[in-house]
Parts: C-alpha cells; sequence; structure tokens
C-alpha cells in the first residue's frame, strides 16, 4: 500500500470522528470501560485462585477427604443431602459442605 492511499483513508477517517465527536467519545468510553472490566475480572479471579491455594496449603494438601452426596427427595420438597460411604469423623477435622459433595480436612501434627 502506498503513502497516499494511506494518508488518504486516514483524513477520511479523521473527517469522520470530527464531524461524530461525541459518538466517538462514547465509543472511546465504551472501548475503555469494557477493557478495564475485563482485566479486573481476571485479576479478581487470579486473586481469589491464589487466596484459595494458600487456604489448601494451611490445612495440608494430604488431609483433604472429597465425598459424593446422594439427594433424596422428601415428601414435603425438601431435600436432604446423606453421604453415600459412612466414614468415621476425624479427630479434630475441619468440615466443609457443597451442594452436592462433602469434604473433610484433618489437621496433621
Amino acid at each position: 500500500m502506498d503513502f497516499k492511499r494511506f494518508w488518504f483513508n486516514f483524513l477520511i477517517g479523521a473527517e469522520a470522528l470530527f464531524a461524530n465527536r461525541f459518538r466517538a467519545i462514547l465509543t472511546s468510553l465504551g472501548i475503555i470501560f469494557g477493557v478495564a472490566a475485563v482485566i479486573s475480572m481476571l485479576a479478581i479471579g487470579a486473586g481469589t485462585e491464589q487466596e484459595i491455594l494458600e487456604q489448601i496449603k494451611q490445612i495440608g494438601s494430604n488431609n483433604i477427604v472429597i465425598k459424593s452426596k446422594v439427594i433424596e427427595k422428601k415428601v414435603g420438597g425438601e431435600e436432604e443431602a446423606t453421604a453415600a460411604s459412612k466414614t468415621p469423623a476425624l479427630a479434630g477435622s475441619r468440615r466443609a459442605t457443597a451442594p452436592r459433595c462433602d469434604v473433610e480436612s484433618a489437621r496433621s501434627g
């Protein structure tokens, strides 16, 4: 592409921007806010991942037990989750529950 054609296209673009200044400003703001939102969400996700990994390191990754749960419907419409496998509770363990799993961890030492 020769320089004259490039310059001609540049002048047409600049003329269009100056003819529609408000539209150009709003479009630029939309792009800036959109990029900022994506960058901030990625940063929040990375920070959350680091926090979770740090908590797992503190507990001890060798001490995590995950068991599946079976969801049973009751007559009243309420759901009750029961452990599919029965294991004795660990002494000094922590327990966290999620909708379909049961997580236990025990501190070593």
